[in-house]
């Protein structure tokens, strides 16, 4: 999950955001969570304040720009929203309004369930488990989320027969492996949400077709901190694509160069051997995979929240931190397991350890960014960083990501 977090005077406040996708692994919205650092755990006693926060945050602090972008945002409602007590200042297109599974049905929830749709509004119903009390509350939602840790394969597909039965669209969340994701799939839900989901269908022993173990021959080259200029020129110049778009971006209007650049070796000159990496290694990622550019930005996030947190910590070594953070969705990327991929992939002991095992500081760096991810707020932590500094990694890091999304555009 991609995270943020806020301060206050008297507490830290914490957002989330996690990903919803398709049927075809297609970003399709995020879902926004609140979290309490002095908790240190999910449960909310005041679910108003949690909620206020949400959106005092999205609409000052944060901006629906920032966090999610084109995508409607998921947002877990209490019900004095829900009926009107509260005002509800947050535009209808943005966002998907989340009534959770402990709110008592009656007359007050219908009623004001009934009002927000007339102004355009869009209803989910969170965690749920039908029961015949919610029957009157089915007509009046577009989605219905689904916690499938909590059930049983025969109660899922109990449920998916009963909810079908009304328009309405079912999204799995807190799916943990492939293997619930294709069986969840072949139970006709429509839209996918949990941290270790990637591509469905991992098979043992799946080779990397010729095409990509070049690709990810030029990755280890990428982020090999020894290679020699020249090596690393030769091994782009490898893949006439990545040369193409090297090229082509570094000539284009962003720069405004007096002259054209005709090689790799003056893109170096030009921008730096880092920034030309940190460039192609995102081409790269690409072209590993064309269709998952959520996955891609993912990696990009990740990439750059690990070197922040290096370079907070006052390292200097922090290519290598950017390089764990990008090749950990490697195994996403290519819908295998990331033993698999790293046989085909030589890179460094440390890298290796970090990427497998989360050893070593780099781990540990690893670690903080994918439980931030998660808004597992009490494990994201780094040496001697406190919230407040994670926090920032974070930002910048999604300054940076955003950057890179323009890179990728204009390649």
């Amino acid at each position: 999950m991609l995270a943020a977090q806020e301060e206050t005077t008297n507490s830290e406040i914490f957002i989330a955001r996690q990903p919803i996708f398709d049927r075809k692994l297609r970003l399709v919205a995020y879902e926004l969570l609140y979290r309490d650092s002095e908790i240190n755990r999910a449960d909310i006693h005041d679910q108003n304040t949690s909620t206020s926060e949400v959106i005092i945050s999205l609409l000052t602090d944060f901006g629906f720009d920032s966090l999610v972008g084109k995508y409607p945002a998921f947002i877990n409602l209490s019900k004095d929203f829900l009926i009107g007590n509260k005002p509800l200042p947050l535009p209808a297109e943005h966002v998907v309004l989340e009534v959770l599974e402990d709110i008592v049905v009656d007359d007050a929830l219908i009623t004001g369930l009934k009002d927000l749709r007339d102004k355009g509004y869009t209803i989910a119903l969170d965690d749920f488990t039908y029961t015949p009390e919610w029957k009157p509350v089915l007509p009046l939602v577009d989605y219905i989320k689904v916690e499938v840790k909590s059930l049983s394969q025969p109660e899922i597909k109990s449920h998916v027969s009963e909810l079908k039965k009304h328009d309405i669209k079912l999204l799995a969340e807190k799916i943990e492996s492939e293997e619930e994701y294709i069986f969840l799939h072949k139970c006709g839900f429509d839209y996918f949400q949990g941290y270790f989901l990637a591509k469905p269908r991992i098979v043992k022993g799946k080779t990397i077709p010729l095409s990509k173990l070049t690709l990810l021959k030029i990755l280890a080259d990428l982020n090999d901190e020894d290679i020699e200029i020249d090596s690393l020129v030769a091994s782009i110049s490898n893949d006439v694509s990545l040369c193409y778009k090297i090229l082509r971006y570094i000539n284009s209007a962003h720069f405004a160069l007096e002259r054209k650049v005709d090689s790799i070796h003056e893109a170096i000159t030009y921008v730096g051997l880092k920034k030309l990496k940190h460039w192609a290694s995102l081409f790269t990622l690409s072209s590993l995979n064309e269709s998952s550019s959520e996955l891609i930005q993912l990696s990009i996030i990740r990439a750059h929240m690990c070197e922040q947190i290096a370079i907070s910590s006052g390292y200097t070594d922090t290519e290598v931190y950017f390089s764990a953070g990008l090749l950990s969705t490697l195994n996403a990327l290519l819908g295998m397991h990331m033993p698999e991929i790293l046989i085909s992939l030589p890179l460094s002991e440390t890298l290796r350890d970090a990427l497998l095992k989360n050893k070593g500081s780099l781990g540990e760096a690893l670690s903080c960014v994918r439980a931030y991810e998660k808004a597992e707020w009490e494990d994201a932590h780094y040496k001697s960083l406190d919230t407040f500094q994670i926090r920032q990694c974070y930002f910048e890091a999604v300054r940076l990501a955003s950057e890179s999304k323009l890179l990728q555009s204009a390649a």
